[in-house]
């Protein structure tokens, strides 16, 4: 709104003053009064006005609220529960030509008011009346002439002028002339300042990419894993609706990008294949591309979200909507048009214009050169020799994940950051820029521009405000490089996740790095540590019993010696035999079993042999049993089967050899025929014990885990359980897509 009334009458003492002069000063200030309002303030409804209608359309409640027209009148209103409604003649008194037909002194359009009850004759609201009808407020100026003769004088009184505000409805169709008629009226401000930042804040649209691989399908090979990611990056979404939208969006903001190249985004080129979708020399290139599109949207959604924040407008024009606002379409569920409702535009010095315009420039700028910048890079290796196997290339930076603006993210490894005019880490982040330290953006490639150490080496400093890790550098190399310097970067700079290579096709057998390492299961762990415990104790046991049978050849003072065999001392602290026992006798004989000296230990003794190989073989169950489960299934389990197996018969043997002492006493002789009977019991309870069908059924179970987990490192199986990436796990999928 532009002023009108640029005088003022001055009054001198003793002037004759005339009705001219007090209109004058009256038409000065209340302009000035809706000029303060228009310029610094806004046009547009602030705040309620909202219309709902009754599902029946019985009823329109209009609610408290007021706002501001274009000429700069501040409507004010109370809840309005209007249910009838009466024909409206505008007033010609002060006149308003948008609605008023002055020519031929009637209403250009038909109008009706909306009254709360049926006085007056008024007529009762109806779903169908409302149909195609439309609500605005109408600020009524009513003149009303006071000249009134009396019997003693006939002096002019002048005229009052009195302020309503209607709630009236007029059909779609009107409206819509009412509009063309402003648009007509007004011309370029329209279509540059009013429309165009309008249509920013509203009907820019939301632009979301699709998820990776959903709906959910059997991904196998690396040619369905590509085709994936080119059934979402395709011609149409890129150029028809990202690029085109990206080209809306700098139009409808074109007054803040006066010196930007527009024609970087028309000319942002893709490859494509036959099938008009994204088409790359590398498998491995897909995903970068899937993730560049992804900042451009996100860049873009910035852009929408600050675009909202620098709405304003500098001194609209007054005849946008002079005396009336337009609230909402009157039928219940009519779909919501903008061009029904004059939302606020506020003055620029209310939306902090310049700033937030600052900001917005430097998001464009950043789209722009994100699209010039962007380069796939290639797997190029650094530092690795024979003293240090690792890949100096590789590497991981600190980010964010979640609903956070990518200004607050770390740059992207596949970004040029240190070139163009300003190179990009320059205008990555506003709030950087502006405080003068763009130079700590975080980055793969901060070494490029930074100095401060805890921006090259972020990892050595706080990482409690980032939720994600980038791991950057390994793609398209040598998986077990890959691996082994991820692993090392995790352990050195102790950071929170989990790494996995998984691998497409369906050949489990080529799966180096995990049949490498052990496996560990908790529980599985947890029952075999008990068994182990239960059969340690047990065999030491049923060792020490035998160890203490008398020989029949004790000498009168008989000692105590030290086992020369140490894995007794497992069994008791300092382990000993006392001499005249079968223990002396087993420790002077045990150098020969483990020489494989077994067959004649003692000529025409039987009974004694087998009594030595069975100790032995309690001696080596309890060695083979491993600190841990995964040691023990992988390298002890067969010869632990192979010493148990040797132990049942040899207690089977003995077990027959005592049976025929008790029932025939020809049976053949042995020093051990006392305590035949506790002998058997013994041996009973070693045959009894079923501790090998504990650790078979261990070892079963085991084995199906590590199998299913080498089926889950199979890209298909994996990608069925956890397709995202984050902070918990790493994905590799570089040399696996070669």
């Amino acid at each position: 709104m532009l002023p009108v009334e640029t005088t003022y009458p001055q009054f001198e003492a003793n002037q004759v003053l005339s009705s001219a002069h007090l209109n004058d000063l009256f038409e000065y200030l209340d302009e000035q009064n809706r000029l303060t309002r228009t310029n610094l303030i806004g046009i547009g409804i602030v705040c309620g006005l909202e219309v709902q209608t009754a599902p029946d359309g019985t009823n329109i409640t209009i609610t408290k609220g007021c706002g501001v027209t274009s000429q700069g009148y501040l409507v004010v209103m109370e809840e309005l529960v209007a249910t009838h409604f009466v024909n409206y003649e505008v007033p010609e008194e002060v006149p308003y030509p948008l609605f008023f037909d002055t020519v031929n002194d009637q209403n250009k359009y038909p109008m009706w008011e909306l009254k709360a009850n049926a006085s007056g004759g008024a007529t009762a609201l109806t779903s169908g009346f409302l149909q195609d009808k439309i609500v605005l407020i109408f600020v009524e100026l009513l003149e009303e002439n006071l000249k009134n003769c009396s019997p003693n004088s006939c002096d002019d009184k002048g005229a009052k002028v009195t302020s309503a505000f209607r709630p009236l409805l007029m059909t779609k169709a009107d409206a819509d002339t009412v509009i063309k008629e402003i648009n007509d009226l007004i011309g370029s401000q329209t279509g540059n300042d009013i429309d165009q930042i309008i249509n920013a804040k509203y009907y820019l649209p939301e632009i979301k990419l699709k998820r990776y691989n959903v709906p959910a399908t059997n991904i196998i090979t690396t040619e369905q894993l590509v085709n994936e990611y080119r059934n979402i990056l395709t011609k149409t979404f890129i150029e028809s609706t990202i690029r085109d939208t990206l080209l809306d969006a700098f139009d409808a903001f074109d007054l803040l990008l006066e010196d930007l190249d527009k024609n970087i985004i028309q000319n942002w080129q893709v490859n494509y294949g036959a099938d008009d979708k994204v088409e790359m020399t590398r498998a491995y290139y897909y995903q970068y591309v899937y993730d560049f599109i992804y900042d451009i949207l996100e860049t873009y959604r910035e852009i929408r979200r600050k675009g909202l924040e620098v709405i304003g407008i500098c001194c609209p024009d007054e005849r946008l909507f002079p005396r009336h606002l337009f609230l909402k379409e009157a039928a219940y569920g009519a779909a919501h048009q903008r061009k029904y409702r004059h939302y606020f535009m506020p003055s620029p010095i209310l939306t902090n214009q310049k700033i937030l315009g600052e900001e917005l420039r430097q998001l464009f700028e950043r789209l722009l050169s994100m699209l010039e910048t962007f380069e796939i890079p290639g797997p190029t290796v650094s530092g690795f020799t024979k003293n240090n196997p690792y890949d100096n290339n590789i590497r991981i930076t600190p980010s964010k994940l979640g609903d956070v603006f990518l200004s607050e993210k770390a740059i992207p490894y596949y970004y040029k950051v240190n070139e163009g005019t300003p190179p990009l880490y320059e205008i990555w982040n506003h709030r950087l820029t502006n405080s003068g330290k763009a130079k700590q953006n975080l980055s793969y490639h901060a070494d490029q521009y930074a100095s401060d150490d805890f921006v090259i080496k972020p990892l050595e400093y706080d990482i409690e405000p980032n939720n994600f890790l980038r791991v950057e550098g390994h793609i398209g190399k040598d998986y077990l490089l890959a691996v082994r310097t991820i692993t090392r970067l995790k352990e050195l700079n102790r950071l929170p996740f989990d790494l996995v290579a998984v691998k497409t096709g369906n050949d489990l057998e080529d799966i180096q790095d995990i049949r490498e390492h052990e496996c560990y299961f908790q529980d599985l762990e947890a029952i075999y540590l008990t068994l182990k415990e239960e059969l340690e104790c047990f065999s030491c046991k049923q060792i020490r019993y035998f160890y203490d049978i008398n020989s029949g050849a004790a000498p009168d003072n008989p000692q105590d010696l030290p086992t020369q065999i140490t894995s007794l001392n497992s069994c008791s602290a300092n382990f000993t035999y006392r001499q005249g026992t079968f223990g002396e006798q087993f420790e002077k004989i045990y150098p020969q079993i483990e020489s494989g000296q077994i067959p004649n230990i003692i000529t025409g003794e039987p009974g004694n042999t087998v009594a030595y190989l069975l100790v032995y073989n309690l001696i080596k169950i309890k060695d083979s049993l491993s600190t841990s489960l995964a040691q023990f299934v992988t390298s002890k389990f067969d010869v632990f089967i192979d010493f148990y197996e040797k132990l049942e018969n040899a207690a089977k043997a003995l077990n027959t050899i005592y049976d025929q002492v008790l029932n025939n006493n020809d049976g053949p002789s042995t020093n051990l025929f006392i305590r035949v009977e506790d002998i058997i019991d013994h041996l009973d309870s070693i045959l009894e014990a079923c501790k090998k069908d504990a650790f078979e059924a261990l070892k079963k179970e085991y084995e199906r885990r590590v199998q299913n987990l080498h089926r889950q490192l199979l890209f298909s199986n994996y990608a069925k359980n956890i397709m995202d990436c984050s902070i918990k796990r790493v994905c590799l999928w570089a040399a696996l897509l070669l």
